[in-house]
């Protein structure tokens, strides 16, 4: 019996949405308070730079603040110089890890519209990392309920500037949408910047 249940969620999983969301973009999750702390507890990064010393030919790989700090790396007439293409950004100090990270909504002209969306009372957002697989009559079905569901913060999130005929499109990295969801498409609604639902368009559109 246990094996049945299990192939029998799995299956669901696959198909629809998992029954346990078990990702960062579960239903419940609270963008806005995800930001905060991502920005509260960043990852830290310091350049070393590749120098080569002209005279003798050897090689260091110096942090950001000890070059500064040095002045036989820079001084007029130091025989350090700096080896183009060769520097390196390290990660020093791992800060608070979340998908949300890459949760960055843009306008077909760049215009960052993230802290907009996630503050609005009632947001709803179509996603598809895969436009081009995606029937025109179902983006149209889509567009047509989301346009009656109380609110007039709706977009379409795709990959390309056209995808969405009647409504505001938006923009994201596909590897981005897809953390959020397997689904192609699916939908999202946010109450305040918190996940209240996702479903994948053919359960949405029931």
């Amino acid at each position: 019996f246990r094996s049945v249940a299990m192939i029998v969620v799995g299956a669901y999983g696959i198909i629809h949405e998992p029954v346990i969301d078990f990702r960062d973009y579960k239903i419940g999750t609270d963008l806005r308070a995800e930001k905060a702390k991502i920005a509260k507890n960043p990852s830290q990064y310091k350049t070393f730079y590749s120098l080569k010393n002209a005279e003798t030919g050897e090689v260091l790989k110096v942090n950001q603040d000890d070059y500064i700090k040095k002045t036989e790396y820079w001084a007029e007439g130091s025989p350090w110089k700096i080896e183009e293409g060769k520097n390196e950004s390290v990660l020093v100090k791992e800060g608070y890890k979340s998908e949300i990270a890459k949760f960055k909504l843009e306008d077909t002209s760049g215009t960052d519209l993230t802290q907009q969306i996630i503050n609005t009372p009632k947001t709803i957002l179509i996603f598809t990392y895969y436009p081009q697989n995606v029937s025109p009559e179902v983006i149209k079905q889509l567009e047509t309920k989301i346009k009656t569901q109380g609110t007039t913060a709706v977009y379409g999130v795709s990959t390309l500037p056209n995808t969405f005929k009647t409504i505001k499109n938006l923009m994201m990295d596909a590897t981005a949408i897809k953390t959020i969801a397997r689904s192609n498409p699916f939908v999202l609604v946010l109450e305040n910047g918190k996940i209240v639902d996702k479903q994948p368009a053919k359960d949405y559109l029931k």
